[in-house]
């Protein structure tokens, strides 16, 4: 089948409202939740936008209470990537094998599972994965991005440091310290308002907020710390007030680019509403190059920003959303698993 749905085993849901389901998932939609505001009824609620990649509890649950919604009132949940690698796999004739992070933790489960593999590719942006790769190469298999990527693409300060080592253009960024007192002489000294306060790590843009002044600053890092539940590094960045462009790379190709836009400034992620397509000029053809030969990362996505007329990168995604144009979200997986399928015989060769 190419369509999964879970259903409580308790007879409250009523097996025919998975038609209801199944239509919503055709109109293109990432997943769709049945909710029953009463007792014998149902409502089918789709959500387009959000970057739902991964069958994942951890992940699913968050974007739920940001929603305003409880797990536990979820009836139906239909997801559309894994039936998307499915259907190409089986074109392709792939054995795909999936692999749930949120409950396949057991070290024996775990390598029971990847000794049926040949290659590995993550497609969840959670920060616990890089533990996953990390036990999954020790146990001598080989995966799609390696954990050693996780410090380009994940440490957001360490990126910096990459791009100023290889002249690639980024807005100007400074380390923050862990005294407030020194924090407000350090951003008073770099002098950029509006800045950006990013976590060194993070998803979905959950650390990032914009500070106009130096007590906006003091209180968004507080917030941090309390939210965090630990004193993580902080960076401060230069705002560029842009529309953010993604170029998505599989291989040495560019596959897709996307204009994100929102009202809001935050346009990455989960937060942008609108997408259109843009063309590469020569210029940021230079940039994409380097950046793959930098990075020496096989999928993933780059994030720019537009500063009279010259790219920023900001930040590089190894585990890219693969859905924000519906027509092109096969064909893109398709090269995953073409790159995949290409790299278990030229591993296989050393």
């Amino acid at each position: 089948g190419e369509t999964i749905v879970f259903m409580d085993g308790d007879l409250q849901d009523d097996p025919e409202d998975m038609s209801k389901l199944i239509k919503k998932i055709n109109e293109g939609n990432d997943f769709v939740n049945g909710i029953r505001e009463k007792r014998n009824d149902s409502l089918v609620i789709c959500n387009e936008n959000y970057r739902f990649r991964t069958l994942d509890e951890g992940l699913l649950k968050k974007y739920l209470a940001d929603s305003k919604l409880f797990l536990n009132e979820i009836s139906l949940i239909v997801n559309k990537d894994e039936r998307i690698f499915l259907k190409v796999a089986k074109k392709k004739n792939i054995d795909l094998i999936m692999i749930n992070t949120s409950k396949d933790v057991g070290l024996k489960e775990l390598e029971e599972k990847i000794n049926k593999c040949d290659i590995i590719y993550n497609s969840t942006a959670i920060e616990f994965a890089v533990e996953f790769k990390k036990t999954i190469e020790e146990l001598g298999k080989k995966v799609i991005e390696s954990s050693d990527a996780y410090y380009f693409s994940e440490d957001k300060w360490l990126f910096f440091v990459k791009c100023m080592e290889n002249k690639i253009p980024t807005p100007e960024t400074i380390l923050l310290s862990d005294d407030l007192n020194v924090v407000k002489k350090e951003i008073k000294e770099f002098n950029h308002w509006p800045l950006v306060l990013k976590r060194v790590c993070g998803t979905m843009g959950e650390f990032v907020e914009r500070a106009n002044n130096i007590d906006n600053a003091v209180k968004i890092i507080n917030n941090f710390w309390d939210k965090g539940n630990e004193r993580l590094p902080i960076i401060a960045q230069e705002f560029i007030h842009s529309p953010s462009y993604r170029v998505t790379v599989i291989g040495d190709k560019v596959m897709q680019t996307a204009i994100k836009e929102n009202k809001h400034w935050k346009a990455t992620g989960v937060y942008a509403k609108k997408f259109k397509k843009f063309e590469v000029d020569n210029d940021l053809d230079k940039i994409i190059k380097k950046i793959i030969k930098v990075s020496k990362m096989k999928i993933f996505g780059i994030d720019l920003l537009k500063k009279e007329n010259n790219w920023f990168v900001i930040e590089v995604n190894s585990e890219p959303a693969l859905d924000f144009f519906e027509d092109e979200r096969e064909k893109l997986i398709d090269g995953v698993l073409t790159l995949m399928k290409n790299s278990i015989k030229k591993y296989q060769d050393k």
